[in-house]
């Protein structure tokens, strides 16, 4: 069996691991947006706010980012109290902190949601949906009709 196994994926946790990946991801969307925003609204450069919190300016931009591992505990609130904002949830929705408020999941879920553009499409993005639409859609209609 190890033989057939070769270079094939091997996951852990499933569905289950797939939804806590899920729900970390998004949680640190959530931390990105309201920290580039929340920076944005004191008129701080990120150099300028990175300074303020005493972190370095590469952990502040991973954190805007959402990229790459979580700032620290310490660094986290160091930058909550620049921001003048409770330390918790920000580690909470960073994944150092286990998730004590139940509202803030769907809290954070909105917040990323309020901030999508309405834009409208571009000529050649209604194209492509059009043409989606027409060949998807149109078949399975037909299909059933």
């Amino acid at each position: 069996m190890a033989d057939a196994e070769e270079g094939a994926s091997v996951g852990v946790g499933g569905l289950y691991g797939r939804l806590q990946a899920d729900h970390l991801h998004a949680a640190r969307r959530t931390l990105a947006q309201f920290v580039e925003l929340s920076r944005r609204q004191l008129g701080l450069t990120p150099a300028e706010l990175a300074a303020q919190a005493k972190m370095d300016l590469s952990e502040l931009l991973s954190l805007e980012t959402g990229m790459g591992a979580p700032a620290g505990r310490d660094s986290i609130a160091r930058l909550a109290a620049v921001l003048k904002v409770d330390a918790e949830p920000l580690l909470e929705l960073a994944g150092l902190s286990p998730a004590l408020d139940s509202r803030l999941g769907s809290a954070a879920v909105e917040f990323v949601a309020r901030l999508e553009p309405v834009a409208p499409l571009e000529a050649r993005e209604q194209e492509a949906l059009n043409w989606f639409k027409d060949e998807i859609f149109k078949r399975r209609t037909e299909a059933v009709g």
